[in-house]
């Protein structure tokens, strides 16, 4: 095991945590805009073909402790896998885009009462090119970091908005058309398409008792946090929840002690923000590794520089087109994301299937 690895709980850490913080902005509207009351079953399609990747990944971990680009050598040489790790730096890059482009406009939203300048989002990524040039290890840790943030922001704002939660407005189940609860799961594959982030973990995690199962629960766990949110998110904007975006930042203010204490929700939006700028690194940070694997070089600040103002460039050209950004990616390149997300993964399963060794001839 390489000295770039993480431990399981850090794994554990980055399905739980990591996962459900960035599909809490815009990703809430977008389903109540396509299934209505059933946005949990659009929300439920994605999250299961998610977790089976997830799961089938988890498995070729304990199964092959080598790393995805020991396994394409080993079967179709070290061209191919060069070829194949700098798709997926490509594809790692192009999956940053939207969540870094929808958080930079969450950010102005929240925290600001007049729009900034667009360099305002520009710190980020001086932080991103930082733990970008660092190993898979920086990763690690930055969930070990992300586990505290999380447990003192995201539960403390659903406890404060349960309260004002009507579920009714859920029911009855399945008065959506199954073609729109459809539309709206292929809607959010931009934002459900973490399962790739294993491939690059491949190899690169220290199996510990119980790997399978202490993973597996972990994604379920995160899972399960954001169908929670989202039908609290659906209990009290009901009809109106297609216009509320940012509904994270928006779901606790009608909580009633806030009347006397002021907003003091926003300080859980502020840490749980904390959270989310840890976990929108991630993708850049695999992009980069990718290239320093495919290029066989130890240039990674200048891949890290690369990669990280490419995506600065492209928000900055799409300041004021997010919602064009939004549906081109949602819209028309989803597929992009059923293919590098999901059928390549599940297609890394066969390489579970071990050569058998050739028999010697036993005759003199």
């Amino acid at each position: 095991m390489n000295s770039n690895a993480i431990s399981t709980r850090q794994l554990c850490f980055i399905l739980a945590f990591f996962l459900p913080v960035n599909k809490l902005a815009i990703l809430p509207s977008v389903l109540a805009k396509y299934a209505g009351n059933d946005l949990l079953i659009a929300a439920l399609l994605p999250l299961v073909l998610q977790g089976g990747v997830i799961f089938g990944l988890l498995w070729l971990m304990q199964k092959r402790e080598q790393t995805l680009f020991e396994l394409i050598e080993e079967k179709f040489g070290n061209t191919v896998a060069r070829v194949c790790y700098f798709i997926l730096a490509v594809y790692f890059a192009f999956s940053a885009l939207l969540p870094l482009a929808e958080h930079k406009i969450y950010i102005e939203y929240i925290m600001y009462d007049s729009l900034p300048s667009l360099l305002i989002f520009l710190p980020f990524f001086f932080f991103s090119a930082y733990a970008a040039a660092k190993g898979l290890n920086s990763t690690g840790r930055a969930a070990d970091v992300g586990m505290p943030l999380f447990l003192f922001s995201l539960p403390i704002l659903l406890f404060m908005a349960i309260a004002s939660a009507d579920f009714t407005s859920l029911l009855p189940v399945g008065r959506t058309p199954f073609g729109d609860i459809l539309q709206g799961s292929t809607s959010i594959l931009s934002w459900c398409s973490e399962g790739a982030w294993l491939l690059l973990f491949l190899g690169n995690v220290k199996l510990e008792r119980r790997f399978l199962l202490k993973t597996s629960l972990s994604y379920v766990f995160g899972a399960l946090i954001l169908l929670v949110f989202l039908a609290i998110f659906y209990g009290i904007f009901s009809t109106v929840a297609i216009n509320e975006s940012f509904a994270v930042a928006k779901i606790a203010r009608y909580y009633n002690a806030l009347k006397t204490l002021g907003r003091v929700d926003y300080l859980f939006i502020y840490i749980l923000s904390l959270l989310q700028l840890f976990a929108l690194t991630v993708p850049l940070q695999l992009s980069v590794q990718s290239l320093k694997k495919c290029f066989n070089s130890d240039m990674v600040s200048l891949f890290s520089l690369i990669v990280n103002g490419a995506i600065l460039a492209v928000i900055i050209l799409t300041a004021q087109s997010f919602p064009v950004l939004e549906r081109v990616i949602n819209g028309y390149l989803f597929p992009v994301f059923l293919v590098f997300a999901n059928l390549i993964p599940l297609l890394c399963l066969l390489f579970a299937i071990k050569k058998k060794p050739k028999r010697k001839d036993s005759s003199v």
